[in-house]
């Protein structure tokens, strides 16, 4: 569906389709996060609390960090 959305958008302004962009996001470079002594429920918790498209490295990170997901979400989120 994304896909779809982008496509129409690069139709309305003129751009070709046919080929797909190279596009890297950061996600796709940021590196495997270790997940020892991080609970997947907390992590999960996190994602669905954080704003979109935070990455689970991110998650992962911001736990380690602050030690709860309650902290981890306030980081993300930018609540200080």
């Amino acid at each position: 569906m994304l896909q779809e959305l982008l496509k129409q958008a690069q139709l309305s302004q003129g751009a070709d389709t046919s080929a797909p962009a190279a596009t890297t996001t950061e996600e796709e470079v940021e590196e495997t996060v270790d997940e020892t002594g991080v609970d997947a429920a907390d992590v999960d918790l996190v994602l669905q609390s954080a704003p979109q498209g935070t990455s689970r490295a991110k998650a992962i990170k911001a736990l380690k960090e602050k030690g709860n997901a309650v902290d981890a979400v306030m980081a993300l989120t930018g609540v200080n």
